[in-house]
C-alpha cells in the first residue's frame, strides 16, 4: 500500500448486553410459620467487545509506505450493566422475610487497540515514511452495577421491612496502548 489516505476511520465494538434481574425469594409455608425466602443476585453484564485497528486490523503481510492516518479510532465497548438483585420473601406468623439479593457487578469495558493499525495474531507490518496524527485509542466504559433489593416483610406485623442487599459496584472499562511493529 503505496501513498494512500486513511482519514476519520473508526472500529467501534459493540456493548455488553445487561444482567438479568435475579429471582425472588418465597414466602414462608403458613403451616409451619416459615420465614421467606432469600432473593437471588442479578445476574451479571456482557464485558463489551474489543476495537482494533481504526483503519487497518492487519493479520497478514502488510507494507505501508508514504501513507497518511489522520483522525482514526478503534474505541472498546460499554460493559453490560449488572442486573438488580431479587427482592425477599415475606415471612408468615413470627417468621422474618427474606433479606433481599445484592446487585451484581457491572461488566469492564472492552479493550482498545491501534487507533490508526493494529497488527494482530501473527500477521508482519512493514511501515516506512508514513504520517500518523490524531489518532486514538479509548477503552469502554464499564457497566453499572445492580442494585440490591428490598427483603421481605415479616409474618408477625407485615410492617418491618427486612433490609435489602447491598448494590454491586460497577467495572472500569480499560484502554490498551495503540501499537504498530515495523520499521
Amino acid at each position: 500500500m503505496t501513498n494512500t489516505s486513511f482519514t476519520n476511520n473508526s472500529a467501534a465494538a459493540g456493548g455488553g448486553a445487561a444482567g438479568g434481574t435475579g429471582g425472588n425469594g418465597g414466602s414462608g409455608n403458613p403451616g409451619s410459620a416459615g420465614g421467606g425466602g432469600a432473593g437471588v443476585a442479578g445476574g451479571a453484564g456482557g464485558a463489551g467487545g474489543n476495537g482494533f485497528g481504526g483503519a487497518i486490523a492487519n493479520t497478514s503481510t502488510l507494507t505501508v509506505t508514504g501513507s497518511t492516518f489522520s483522525g482514526n479510532s478503534a474505541p472498546g465497548g460499554a460493559g453490560g450493566a449488572a442486573g438488580h438483585g431479587g427482592d425477599g420473601g415475606n415471612g408468615y406468623g413470627y417468621r422474618n422475610g427474606g433479606g433481599g439479593g445484592s446487585g451484581s457487578n457491572g461488566a469492564p469495558g472492552g479493550i482498545s487497540t491501534g487507533g490508526a493499525i493494529a497488527n494482530r495474531g501473527t500477521g508482519t507490518l512493514t511501515a516506512s515514511g508514513n504520517t500518523f496524527t490524531g489518532n486514538g485509542v479509548t477503552g469502554g466504559a464499564g457497566g453499572a452495577g445492580g442494585a440490591g433489593s428490598g427483603g421481605g416483610y415479616d409474618g408477625s406485623t407485615l410492617t418491618n421491612l427486612t433490609p435489602g442487599g447491598p448494590a454491586g459496584p460497577g467495572a472500569m472499562g480499560s484502554a490498551a496502548p495503540s501499537r504498530m511493529r515495523g520499521r
